[in-house]
């Protein structure tokens, strides 16, 4: 089953990171970006939007399952390659439903 929440005639998914990530990767530089989001993201939440992403967008790629120390910044590195190697009318409108997510990720 599909983990894809989305509103099937307007193409919008509701995940905070990714929808941060979307807005954000034009202005802000990866290893910013990355740092930002493990600070405020947990691994559970880095793991599942990685999950959403791929079942969300045709990827060339598989998804690469990551292991160990740094596994957080290397999925936050994947989901960055997969914005920026896929057009951008591929993707979904992401949006957040928690905003008090975003703003903590924004004053760090």
């Amino acid at each position: 089953m599909s983990r894809v929440v989305k509103c099937v005639s307007c193409n919008v998914v509701i995940d905070e990171l990714l929808s941060y990530i979307q807005n954000k990767i034009s202005v802000i530089d990866e290893d910013t970006l990355v740092r930002l989001c493990t600070s405020t993201f947990t691994s559970e939440d880095i793991e599942n939007s990685k999950t959403l992403l791929y079942e969300s967008v045709s990827v060339q790629k598989a998804k690469i399952k990551r292991k160990n120390k740094g596994k957080e910044q290397r999925d936050l590195v994947d989901i960055i390659n997969v914005f920026k190697s896929v057009e951008p009318d591929q993707f979904p409108i992401f949006v957040a439903r928690d905003l008090e997510k975003l703003h903590t990720s924004n004053t760090v």
